[in-house]
């Protein structure tokens, strides 16, 4: 189980770093499994989480509700557990590896916080991700989920 600290500042740091470092040739190229979980812990509920005094953390799955090659599928839970007992399931998690795209696969919905979109542009960027491509894969996502 992975767990980070509260520090936004590094994350985005990281993420201009890689669109410094990416390579001029080319076309778009697939996001790493380390970047996914950059986008993983921006999300509305790591943030609502991070609000509150606490964090989360999360492992990889294999994807059940989307195309393993196409996603990285995560568990997300919030951290420390509560002490008086209960719940720390915050729930499946998927980013798309050709778009950047984070969904929420318990809501079916894209992950819209302002933290992930400004990570996302930036990464979209290194990798050469256009909004035509984004667009295309946010619908085929879409069709797949809700079959």
């Amino acid at each position: 189980m992975v767990r980070w600290g509260s520090c936004s500042m590094h994350i985005f740091a990281a993420a201009l770093a890689l669109v410094l470092l990416a390579g001029k040739s080319g076309g778009s190229r697939p996001l790493a499994v380390f970047e996914a979980e950059i986008l993983i812990y921006l999300t509305e509920n790591g943030d609502y989480n991070r609000q509150k005094g606490q964090d989360i953390a999360w492992t990889s799955q294999p994807c059940v509700d989307v195309p393993n090659q196409d996603f990285y599928c995560f568990w997300l839970v919030g951290t420390p557990p509560p002490p008086e007992g209960g719940s720390v399931t915050i729930g499946p998690y998927a980013v798309d590896r050709h778009s950047g795209e984070v969904w929420d696969l318990a809501l079916k919905r894209p992950d819209r916080s302002v933290e992930v979109s400004k990570v996302q542009d930036l990464m979209r960027r290194g990798h050469r991700i256009d909004q035509e491509l984004v667009r295309r894969r946010e619908q085929e996502t879409r069709r797949i989920l809700l079959e």
